[in-house]
């Protein structure tokens, strides 16, 4: 087939590599959101080891017992006014002193067994409460996160066959060797495309195509090898690799936009049983793999084929 890559026109090359890129991205997606996935669906995981703390009393009976010695204290200090004041004023009446004695057992009992009893009934009820709240927060979490792992697992199991999909497509297409298999990358098909879109190459092979240009590129650190290492080197591929570019942009919105979506459903599951089958066929994710499916790739073989007859006819 590499003896009729020149008997093809640049313009039904350019239509094969654009098809190759839409795979490869098709296939970069579906990767790089399934390992997305799998950080989602451990955090998940984490979140439902969740379990309610035991509580314990903060104020215990020796708390009690100290509340009521110190209260015992006061209640003689009061004792001991209300004995200056019976001493130093000559009030004469019977009545009087007997209020004041009153109000002072009042105090006693207030300060010795009252105030203790409360603080420990408080503290029960609060220990209480809180515990009930826990319990609830744990059924809480557990049941988004069961609900959450149920809808991550569905899109999974939907991101692995358009994966596969995309995989199949791919081989099918390079399997028509219209691009030599070392060039069978998407970075490599990228800076191609750009080479005979922009009128720097005229061809693939020989000592002026594109072949020949993208190894000379690469020798020279003008072009980057792998997507990943876009990040770092932004104005240079911006420059130099167009189509890689453009190919990196996609990937990243579709994956940010898959992501964000996922989470964002995760987020909201609460007593939604009944609505789950629904709620993983209306994904982002979903919708995506639906059209990666979906896609029809041409036989490029064949068409390789005919073109090259047509040709020498």
């Amino acid at each position: 087939m590499e003896e009729k890559n020149s008997c093809l026109d640049i313009e039904f090359i350019k239509t094969y590599l654009q098809s190759s890129i839409e795979l490869e991205t098709q296939k970069r997606i579906a990767e790089q959101t399934f390992n997305e996935l799998l950080r989602e669906e451990t955090q998940w995981k984490q979140k439902m080891s969740y379990v309610a703390k035991k509580r314990y009393t903060k104020f215990s009976i020796w708390d009690m017992l100290f509340m009521a010695c110190k209260g015992f204290g006061i209640s003689f200090v009061i004792l001991y006014v209300i004995f200056t004041i019976i001493e130093f004023a000559d009030f004469n009446s019977i009545l009087f002193e007997d209020i004041l004695y009153f109000i002072w057992f009042i105090i006693l009992a207030m300060l010795v067994v009252v105030i203790p009893i409360y603080r420990k009934i408080t503290d029960y009820i609060d220990i209480k409460e809180n515990s009930i709240l826990d319990k609830q927060r744990e059924t809480s979490i557990r049941q988004q996160a069961n609900n959450a792992l149920c809808i991550i697992q569905d899109n999974k199991g939907k991101l692995k066959r358009a994966y596969r999909c995309a995989v199949n497509n791919l081989t099918n297409t390079y399997s028509a060797n219209i691009i030599y298999k070392k060039y069978q990358t998407v970075e490599a098909c990228a800076s191609i495309y750009d080479y005979l879109e922009s009128g720097r190459c005229y061809m693939l092979e020989g000592p002026y195509g594109a072949y020949n240009k993208y190894d000379d590129d690469l020798a020279k650190g003008i072009i980057i090898k792998k997507l990943e290492e876009i990040g770092s080197k932004m104005d240079m591929i911006i420059a130099n690799q167009e189509k890689a570019y453009c190919v990196m942009q996609k990937i990243q919105k579709n994956v940010e936009e898959m992501e964000s979506d996922m989470k964002n459903i995760c987020q909201s599951l609460q007593d939604v049983d009944g609505k789950l089958n629904d709620i993983a066929n209306n994904t982002k994710i979903t919708a995506w793999a639906s059209s990666v499916i979906a896609t029809q790739v041409p036989d490029w073989k064949r068409e390789a084929q005919d073109r090259a007859n047509k040709t020498y006819i």
